[in-house]
């Protein structure tokens, strides 16, 4: 499982990135639930992370883009 990094947001409490498989993964902090969304570029993954409201880019660039998958449901560590 890839590593969670924690980030600081409202909505997102972790995010982690697999370069090999181009999957984001993302943990909200109203759930332990894991969700990966493939497809996304390593570039736009880190947009998201470096953006001024990391919720914000997020639902512009990857919520509203790309299908999510539940890949965990325990948290990660």
């Amino acid at each position: 499982m890839i590593q969670l990094i924690p980030v600081t947001s409202t909505n997102i409490e972790a995010m982690g990135y697999d370069e090999a498989a181009g999957e984001m993964y993302v943990q909200f902090k109203s759930s332990p639930a894991v969700y990966v969304y493939p497809g996304v570029p390593k570039q736009v993954y880190e947009d998201v992370r470096a953006g001024n409201s990391i919720g914000v880019a997020f639902d512009a660039e990857i919520k509203k883009k790309v299908d999510k998958l539940l890949v965990r449901k325990e948290q990660c560590g």
